[in-house]
């Protein structure tokens, strides 16, 4: 450092050695990309994600709005003064300041506190990494509120949102009326609930795993995986609409359903998020049951259906306000939603439009808006029903644009649609034969080698002439595209 005391910070990441870094610069920047100072190379990781700055002997912590965030001692930080011996995560990746003259040995796997808990590492999450909190004082709250034991920092969470409670020889989970619930085991909490080891609280996307003597807390947000298993949709008269599908689609995958007319794309949607769930097959978020706990994931899904569902004579802003007036607890104070809404606004370009009548905005400014509407919550998975459908060309490339930097940002894309110009944007693409099979699933890339064309809209005639829906998809379980992806 240029004045002071000289520090260091001790960088540890699960099954690695610990690595120090002495700390010889006033402002230290940290991220993915080669021009930091401190390179983690780690896709939870931003490419510029914090900054440690020297101020005088007084050392500053700051988050550069990273995807997942800066987190000490389990709350996600925008910046705060940091004193020797304090631990914060970024990534898999904890790291410890020191300075000359400070013990700076580490117990183990012990980070500091700063309270009277003690939290010991027992694994990663994405985002926050699960740390144990022992549970050695009568009540433990739980919220968004700063001063809560445990800062569950999301907008879908109260400020004073639950508590575990020392009760005669065990615990108890009281759910302190909050708006979006407190979940064990996928089952809603009323008041309150006996906790048993191994039991799972979710709170927003945060699960809290219970092991008789405390709590692991770990943010799910950017992190969930989609599992389909055999997922087939019947109606009344026996026809399917979906016929034994089954895939993986990982977090933060930009991920397009397309195929012809009456394949059951929109279908299909509907059975990945769990709003209209398949007749038969399974569906997991995380390994968990999702249509047996769809209450519990409900705040981690956001869906744009295909036709605007906004108030055309509300401004940009005033609609996006109504809706965060309605989706986030009671106790979000004005100046914490219009905060939101201004970072909202600023990731989807709309900054410049926030004043104006949603009746005179571009159908693709429109579809935006209803974008904003679900990002307000901070969504893990984000579903799309043809949100580019009658949109110019230009402005549907526009589009899916930015529906790959929201899966960059974070979040999990499922579109829905006819378009396949700009379908190499995603990271997989799910094509459908008619009836419902599935006829492709894997790269985009690879899709045009695997039918024999030149261009994606051939793949339609394909479909449709070459063979049967129910050959299209036995060839593809027998590929070795199906065996990969």
């Amino acid at each position: 450092m240029a004045t002071g005391m000289a520090g260091q910070l001790v960088i540890e990441r699960e099954g690695e050695k610990a690595t120090e870094i002495v700390l010889d610069k006033d402002v230290i920047t940290i991220g993915r990309a080669s021009d930091n100072d401190i390179v983690l190379a780690d896709v939870r990781v931003s490419r510029h994600h914090a900054r440690l700055t020297r101020e005088g002997n007084h050392f500053r912590l700051t988050d550069l709005k990273s995807s997942n965030g800066t987190w000490i001692n389990g709350r996600r930080i925008a910046e705060e003064d940091i004193a020797p011996g304090t631990s914060f995560a970024i990534g898999a990746s904890t790291l410890t300041l020191s300075v000359d003259g400070e013990d700076t040995t580490l117990s183990g796997l012990k980070i500091a506190t700063g309270a009277t808990m003690s939290m010991d590492l027992v694994g990663d999450a994405l985002p926050l990494r699960a740390q144990r909190l022992q549970l050695d004082r009568p009540v433990v709250t739980l919220g968004r509120d700063g001063s809560c034991d445990v800062v569950l920092d999301s907008p879908v969470v109260s400020r004073l949102h639950a508590q575990i409670r020392k009760v005669d020889a065990g615990f108890e989970v009281f759910d302190l009326k909050s708006t979006n619930g407190t979940f064990v085991n996928g089952e809603p909490v009323e008041i309150k609930r006996r906790l048993q080891p191994g039991d799972e609280i979710r709170i927003g996307s945060f699960k809290i795993t219970f092991d008789g003597l405390g709590i692991a807390p770990a943010d799910e947000a950017g992190s969930i995986r989609l599992d389909a298993f055999h997922l087939r949709k019947v109606i009344g008269n026996g026809i399917s609409l979906i016929n034994d599908i089954s895939l993986s689609i990982a977090a933060r995958e930009f991920v397009a359903i397309v195929g012809v007319s009456g394949a059951g794309k929109s279908t299909l949607l509907d059975a990945l998020n769990g709003f209209r769930p398949a007749s038969e097959g399974a569906v997991l978020a995380n390994g968990v049951n999702l249509y047996r706990n769809f209450d519990a994931f409900r705040t981690q899904l956001g869906y744009v259906p295909q036709e605007d569902i906004i108030h055309r004579e509300l401004s940009v802003w005033q609609a996006l306000d109504y809706s965060a007036r309605l989706r986030m607890p009671a106790d979000t104070t004005a100046e914490e939603r219009h905060h939101i809404i201004t970072d909202v606004l600023d990731d989807l370009g709309l900054s410049a439009a926030k004043d104006r009548p949603i009746h005179r905005l571009s159908g693709g400014q429109r579809k935006r808006v209803s974008i904003g509407v679900e990002l307000l919550t901070r969504p893990s998975l984000f579903f799309l029903d043809e949100a580019t459908s009658g949109l110019d060309p230009g402005t549907e490339g526009q589009m899916m644009q930015l529906l790959a930097r929201l899966a960059d940002q974070g979040h999990t894309i499922l579109l829905v649609t006819h378009a396949t110009k700009n379908v190499t944007l995603c990271d997989q693409v799910v094509f459908l034969a008619k009836g419902g099979h599935l006829a492709y699933f894997g790269p985009p890339n690879e899709a045009l080698s695997y039918f024999g064309v030149h261009d994606f809209d051939e793949i339609y005639t394909k479909l449709e002439q070459e063979l049967s829906p129910g050959a299209w998809a036995e060839r593809y379980l027998q590929s070795p595209v199906y065996h990969e992806y």
